[in-house]
């Protein structure tokens, strides 16, 4: 089952209000970043991730977890169906652990030129 974890969670919310999916929302939408551990010779879930029209970026990592995804979705109840619907379905994922974005400081986009460099 997925974890959903509050970044920030330590400080209050502005004038003392609980978090709600409004204070989470970013230009009307919600990002997340849900972490997957895979099981082994299950496959591999990065293909599939990828099709999810939901998922922004997937990234192999090193460490606790096996995959990062990021996802861009309506709302938390919508972000809740897609991990149980769609991500923890695919056979080789074993586990999820899902962070909500409360501000994004800084999002870049992709230098020109950088995709065929990162491709060598």
């Amino acid at each position: 089952p997925s974890v959903v974890r509050l970044l920030s969670a330590r400080r209050a919310p502005p004038e003392g209000r609980p978090y709600s999916s409004a204070t989470i929302k970013h230009g009307g939408v919600v990002i997340a970043f849900v972490f997957l551990q895979t099981a082994p010779h299950r496959g591999d879930p990065a293909t599939f991730v990828a099709r999810i029209p939901e998922v922004e970026e997937v990234h192999r990592v090193a460490g606790e977890d096996c995959y990062i995804v990021r996802v861009r979705v309506a709302n938390t109840e919508e972000l809740g169906c897609l991990v149980r619907d769609k991500i923890e379905r695919i056979k080789s994922v074993s586990s999820t652990r899902t962070t909500l974005v409360l501000k994004t400081l800084k999002e870049k986009k992709p230098v020109a030129g950088t995709s065929r460099a990162l491709r060598r």
